[in-house]
């Protein structure tokens, strides 16, 4: 029985203007378990069953080795030279330090500035496109479980120093959209008064006072925050787009 996947079915990649397909194709095994030839037959299946999301990764394939690692993404690249590269959506992933992969980037020792940018530029070139709409941290820095690790025990004395912000003004500068705390206010309004005599906390009166959260002003809160928060999203969207917009006439 053949399926496809109709674009109707396609869905938002998180607040971006992307549509993905439900299904995305994983390339782990591409340049290991699959020959480049075997690797152009599934990614065509897949391109002719409706799926536009492909994933990758530097490191790939897998299991990680020194002699194969960017194989994968060299593959892809290949193929993708000869596909309509609009009409496919791409994710690829930087590796970090906590695999101690010592052969990428002679082990990066963080997913700084100096490290996604060389990672990124790598990929670029191996997948020879201009663009990947979904950049990805391929396991994080800090101590924590994940995949291949028995009876992990967390180390609470590992020091992670969260750089986010400084690699994404670095690379955007302005166009990093940011809220500042500069007060913090305490609620002056008065609890909420409840009459129950036989509660402990009552009062010589019989009430009870309690919190003084308002579920109705709580909500406009929050509604306010995420309207606020999606703004942002767009406006960077929008950098994103003019930019994308600019490459394509400069072709």
């Amino acid at each position: 029985m053949s399926y496809y996947i109709e674009k109707q079915d396609y869905r938002r990649l998180g607040q971006s203007d992307l549509l993905i397909s439900p299904i995305t194709l994983g390339t782990m095994t591409f340049g290991e378990q699959n020959t480049e030839s075997e690797a152009f037959l599934q990614l065509d299946w897949a391109i002719s069953h409706g799926i536009n999301f492909i994933d990758t990764a530097e490191m790939y394939p897998v299991p990680p080795k020194p002699n194969t690692f960017t194989v994968t993404e060299t593959i892809l690249g290949h193929w993708l030279k000869k596909q309509k590269r609009e009409q496919i959506v791409l994710a690829t992933k930087a590796a970090g330090p906590r695999r101690s992969l010592n052969w990428i980037r002679n082990g990066p020792k963080a997913l700084d500035e100096k490290n996604l940018r060389e990672a990124l530029e790598g990929s670029l070139k191996r997948l020879q496109t201009d663009y990947i709409d979904l950049y990805q941290l391929h396991w994080p820095e800090r101590s924590t479980n994940f995949f291949g690790i028995r009876d992990y025990k967390h180390n609470y004395k590992d020091k992670w120093n969260d750089n986010f912000n400084e690699i994404l003004k670095s690379e955007l500068g302005e166009n990093v959209l940011q809220s500042i705390i500069t007060e913090i206010i305490e609620d002056q309004s008065e609890p909420r008064l409840v009459f129950n005599p036989n509660h402990p906390d009552a009062n010589e009166t019989g009430y009870v006072a309690m919190p003084n959260v308002d579920l109705m002003t709580e909500m406009v809160n929050l509604v306010t925050s995420t309207r606020g928060f999606e703004a942002n999203v767009t406006a960077m969207n929008a950098t994103k787009s003019m930019a994308q917009r600019a490459i394509e006439l400069g072709r």
